[in-house]
């Protein structure tokens, strides 16, 4: 569901709507949902998450 809602939203603007690529988000998403399960609220998951996808 994560994964779904940022392909919608595209926070980092990688055009994965519009080139098709529906799995973009997928890494990112299942990173947001394993923190959430550790109990970090949906913010701190989704920056620690963006921010480590640029460091990867």
């Amino acid at each position: 569901m994560i994964p779904r809602a940022l392909f919608e939203f595209d926070p980092l603007n990688t055009c994965c709507k519009e080139t098709d690529c529906f799995d973009e988000y997928d890494r990112i998403g299942e990173g947001v949902e394993s923190r959430l399960r550790q109990g970090f609220s949906l913010k701190q998951a989704l920056v620690l998450e963006l921010a480590e996808s640029f460091f990867r």
